[in-house]
């Protein structure tokens, strides 16, 4: 977790939850897993999450909810955005739904910040934001934090008017192939302020994908060791579609084997 970060598309991360597994072909060299099962794999928030294999470590399932962390936005003054669970994902299946509403009402209580939500469990979040008491969990959430943290007994009061959709919030799936591409009919029928799709690592041509009420686009190639190559023409492809259907485009990387190839 970092109050800074290179990811061109963020300012910072946080990561009140580490830990995933591997769901589609996009998980297969993901550097947070890498990090998890190597550098990182003796640090609290990353000990025992991997498992070692001939192909490198591979996620085990498990996750990590990281409390002492939990808070940190509130301690960032300056605005910023913040990428949500860079090393993890926040509507994994192991993740209590009590764990996702305390992220929820810390993202509530600093709003002075953005916060980029990024999934590849489209569905659960689906459900998630569509819980009819969703803002009755939320507002409990507020309180059992000043409980569990007392110190920050001077957190601002939530407004009286109804929460969601949060407008600090964006919430995105990625996306690397044509068979992901129902995360995003998933991410459309999301109640959300702003919404993303993270075409990264792209490994085919996604085909026209209907890009309606989606606000934004990001594109780039897998890198790090044994990185897929992405044929350029996926990418204006992309790029084309966002111009014509009026969405916003970030090219992010072209990808490689080390962090600034191409």
């Amino acid at each position: 977790m970092a109050d800074k970060t290179e990811i061109g598309w963020t300012d910072a991360t946080w990561n009140p939850i580490t830990g995933c597994s591997v769901v589609s072909p996009g998980c297969e060299h993901c550097y947070a897993m890498r990090l998890a099962g190597g550098r990182l794999k003796n640090h609290r928030s990353r000990y025992g999450l991997t498992v070692q294999t001939d192909a490198g470590p591979v996620w085990n399932g498990q996750v990590r909810i990281n409390w002492d962390w939990i808070t940190a936005p509130l301690r960032w003054r300056k605005p910023r955005r913040i990428f949500v669970c860079a090393h993890g994902d926040l509507f994994h299946e192991s993740v209590p739904v009590q764990c996702i509403d305390r992220v929820h009402a810390v993202m509530a209580l600093a709003p002075q910040h953005t916060f980029q939500v990024l999934t590849k469990r489209s569905e659960r979040m689906f459900h998630y934001y569509n819980e009819w008491a969703l803002e009755e969990y939320i507002r409990a959430a507020v309180r059992s934090l000043q409980h569990r943290y007392p110190r920050r007994r001077h957190l601002p009061r939530l407004p009286d008017h109804p929460l969601f959709p949060m407008d600090n919030v964006w919430l995105g799936v990625s996306v690397e192939d044509r068979k992901r591409t129902g995360r995003i009919h998933d991410l459309r029928r999301t109640p959300a302020a702003s919404r993303f799709v993270s075409f990264e690592p792209l490994l085919e041509d996604v085909g026209p994908v209907a890009l309606h009420f989606i606000d934004w686009v990001i594109v780039g190639g897998e890198s790090g060791p044994g990185a897929r190559p992405m044929n350029p023409d996926w990418a204006r492809r992309l790029r084309d579609l966002c111009r014509e259907q009026e969405v916003a485009f970030f090219f992010k990387q072209w990808g490689g084997p080390r962090p600034k190839s191409a």
